[in-house]
């Protein structure tokens, strides 16, 4: 489990240093036994009440996490058969971002003035929080979420990338 647990950590400074503005904060329940899951069922989510997040947005995102489960050679099953069920949410808040600069210095008639600039710049910050449930005991075994601003730029190509993305430095430090 040492060997395991360090492994997880060198994982998570590459993925941290390889990311680019979110940082990735995961916990898990360590007394569950993580490697006897082989099967999973994705929860319907219901993430399009927050006006924020399309149905759009939500397919990019079931799409990364069955991707990143592919990958980690899990199966998805019915929901009765499954070992973990897989849910997710997203929190979205409204942000300011402000920032003061000094200009220089200039003299106008005759005093001394200093010259101030001052940017606001308003963005939605959302949070995307991933829960694994054990299907036997209904409690939580593991859970993974990242915030960064959220921008509605590029293709969908481009959008699918960066879910993916943001799905697979989450789902890297699964104990899975």
């Amino acid at each position: 489990m040492k060997l395991h647990l360090i492994i997880m950590l060198l994982l998570l400074s590459f993925v941290s240093a390889c990311s680019t503005n979110y940082i990735v904060e995961s916990d898990y329940k360590e007394d569950f036994d993580f490697s006897k899951v082989g099967t999973y069922y994705l929860v319907e989510s219901d993430i399009t009440k927050n006006i924020k997040v399309s149905e759009l947005d939500k397919d990019r995102i079931d799409k990364a996490i069955k991707n990143e489960f592919k990958n980690k050679k899990k199966i998805p099953v019915k929901k009765e058969d499954a070992d973990v069920l897989v849910s997710y949410f997203i929190i979205t808040k409204d942000n300011l971002e402000v920032n003061a600069f000094n200009g220089g210095y200039s003299h106008l008639g005759g005093y001394g003035t200093g010259l101030h600039e001052v940017n606001v710049k308003q963005y939605t910050e959302g949070t995307l929080v991933i829960d694994f449930i054990d299907n036997d005991s209904k409690k939580l075994v593991w859970r993974s979420s990242v915030s960064k601003p959220l921008k509605n730029k590029g293709t969908p190509e481009q959008r699918q990338q960066i879910v993916q993305e943001v799905i697979a430095a989450m789902t890297i430090m699964m104990p899975i």
